[in-house]
């Protein structure tokens, strides 16, 4: 009987040694799952940001691109405003022209002639005005769209 009683208080120290083992494994444990979840949320939130820029990029991709084609449209526009006012321009300077010849061989009175021409002069200089302005609103186009393309770069 004592025998069997020290075999048995034998056999529980060892349980209790395994026990204890076991216990500081699992608390070991416990706190790798702690750090392995602490990680994964890091690494989570790392991705949840890496979308938000990801989107926020492409959001901005799109509206740079929607600006350019907006820049582009206003540029062409422009452009065709600058040929109309150049056709205009040659259109005076040619009737300029035709009355000045018109007076050199006598078809019309000095003063009629002088005043047509006067009022074509002022007419060509509101048209070169106006190309003048049609030029630099062109030019700040242009910069804008240069602009725009660089910052899509």
């Amino acid at each position: 009987l004592e025998k069997t009683k020290a075999r048995l208080q034998g056999e529980l120290e060892d349980l209790m040694v395994d026990v204890e083992r076991a216990n500081g494994m699992a608390s070991q444990l416990e706190r790798k799952q702690g750090n392995f979840n602490r990680t994964l949320a890091e690494w989570q939130k790392k991705f949840a940001d890496s979308q938000a820029e990801l989107e926020n990029a492409q959001r901005d991709a799109r509206n740079q691109s929607t600006e350019m084609f907006r820049l582009k449209a206003q540029l062409e526009e422009a452009h065709d405003q600058i040929e109309g006012i150049r056709r205009e321009n040659k259109n005076l300077s040619d009737e300029i022209h035709d009355l000045t010849e018109q007076l050199g061989e006598g078809g019309r009175s000095v003063h009629e002639i002088d005043k047509a021409r006067r009022r074509l002069e002022m007419e060509k200089e509101e048209l070169q005005s106006a190309l003048e302005e049609a030029e630099g609103a062109l030019e700040q186009e242009e910069a804008k769209l240069q602009r725009a393309q660089l910052e899509m770069s």
